[in-house]
C-alpha cells in the first residue's frame, strides 16, 4: 500500500485536509483497482505529482489542473475511481478557491 503524505499551506486548513484525506483515498484505491486502469503507472505518476504541489505553499492551480486531467485519462473507465478523481477534483477547487 502506498502512502501520501501532503503538507505545504496551513496543516489546519479544512481545504487542504480535504485534498488530503481525497488524495490518500485514492491513492489506497488504485491499488486495489490496478488492474482496472487504463495506466497504473501514470495514475501513480499523476497522484505523486498532485501530492507535490499540495505541499507547495501556494499550490499551482494550472498544474493542478493538468495534471488532473492526466490522472482522469490514465484512469479510463474505473468507475469507482472516477468517482474519487472526482472528488479530488472538486476538493482541489474548493481549496484554490
Amino acid at each position: 500500500m502506498r502512502q501520501v503524505q501532503v503538507s505545504g499551506r496551513e496543516a489546519d486548513d479544512p481545504r487542504l485536509l480535504a485534498a488530503q484525506a481525497k488524495l490518500a483515498e485514492l491513492a489506497a484505491a488504485l491499488d486495489t483497482h490496478a488492474d482496472e486502469v487504463h495506466s497504473i503507472d501514470s495514475c501513480r505518476q499523476a497522484v505523486a505529482r498532485i501530492d507535490e504541489e499540495l505541499r507547495e505553499p501556494t499550490p499551482d492551480g494550472r498544474r493542478l489542473a493538468e495534471t488532473l486531467e492526466m490522472l482522469s485519462l490514465a484512469l479510463g473507465s474505473a468507475a469507482s475511481l472516477t468517482s474519487l478523481a472526482d472528488s479530488l477534483r472538486s476538493a482541489i477547487q474548493a481549496l484554490l478557491g
